[in-house]
Order: C-alpha cells, then structure tokens, then sequence
C-alpha cells in the first residue's frame, strides 16, 4: 500500500470535480484536478497519479480518447475509473476496450467508488501513549 495515492479528476463539470474531490480529499487522498483532457495529460506529464477519475463526455478530446492515451503512456499500474452520465452499455463497453478499470455512472454512488480506488497505506502511528481521562 502506498503511503500517499494521487488521484487526478478530470471532468468539465466545475462542480462534479469539486464534490469528487473534497470527497477523495476527506478519505485521505491527494487530488488533483483538471477541466479537460489535454489538462489532464499535462498533469501527468508534469507528475503522475496512481488513479484517474474521468468524465467520458468531454469538450475536446472525448473521455474514451483519454483514456486510451492514458493507458499507453502510464500502463497498467494506473487505475482508470469512469465517472460518467451514459447509461448505454455499448457505451460503457467501449471505456473498457479503451482500458478503464471501473464504470460508475452518476450519481455516483460513494461506497462503490471506495472499492475500486487504490487503498491507502496505514494511518501514521499516535507520538505515546493515549492521554488518560
């Protein structure tokens, strides 16, 4: 388990990206976030994460793009979870041949995201003993 795990949000909704991460953040996780997709590519560039969430439907380059792109350049070891509105399975079925891990649509259901997400190393050990009431 890591100590620290990196969690980039790309989505352009300026809200879903801060409600997902104040949400990661509260966990223990360090979030990074991004607008679109080339913003999201130069984050990487400029510092890697172990986990990226992504909106599939993206102005620009498309969310499915994105994550091709990501899993060429980063490999497996990076998770890929889609957080998306799509219902439609072929959808769905086409983020997963471009190499997303996890399909969530919206709303997103907290709980389940916990389960994909790279776990967290241990909680720092307390400085003594525990105070005595």
């Amino acid at each position: 388990m890591a100590d620290v795990v990196d969690v980039l949000v790309v989505d352009d909704d300026p809200d879903v990206r801060e409600v997902l991460g104040l949400l990661l953040e509260a966990d223990g996780y360090r979030v990074r976030r991004a607008a679109d997709a080339q913003s999201a590519l130069a984050a990487i560039d400029e510092q890697p994460a172990m986990c990226v969430l992504l909106d599939l439907e993206m102005p620009g380059m498309h969310g499915v793009e994105l994550a091709r792109e990501l899993r060429a350049r980063e490999g497996a070891s990076l998770v890929l979870i889609s957080v998306t509105g799509w219902q439609d399975a072929k959808q769905h079925e086409a983020a997963e041949r471009a190499g997303v891990d996890f399909v969530l649509t919206k709303p997103l259901d907290p709980a389940k995201l916990r389960l994909m997400l790279p776990p967290l190393g241990p909680a720092p050990a307390a400085n003594g003993p525990a105070p005595e009431a």
